[in-house]
């Protein structure tokens, strides 16, 4: 990847999504993109058929993003389960 292609914001979210930089040094609209893929890995995860394999999934998932999927996932299950 060329340096002139950093700046691009798909290659940020990527790099953010994939725990290359830290949540924290991401600007506010490049964690408000990954908010949207956030939820939607958080429904992927949710529709998988057992906790075993929903545990290996989110053991793929670096550790600063995991964080914000797994309590993607509780926000999501408290909804579906209205408690």
């Amino acid at each position: 990847m060329a340096d002139f292609d950093a700046w691009k914001p798909s290659i940020q979210l990527h790099a953010v999504l994939s725990g290359a930089t830290s949540w924290s040094d991401a600007s506010p609209s490049i964690q408000s993109w990954a908010q949207l893929e956030i939820h939607r890995g958080a429904v992927d995860i949710i529709s998988l058929p057992t906790i075993e394999k929903r545990r290996a999934i989110l053991q793929k998932i670096p550790g600063d993003i995991r964080v914000l999927v797994e309590a993607e996932i509780m926000r999501l299950w408290k909804m579906r389960n209205h408690t």
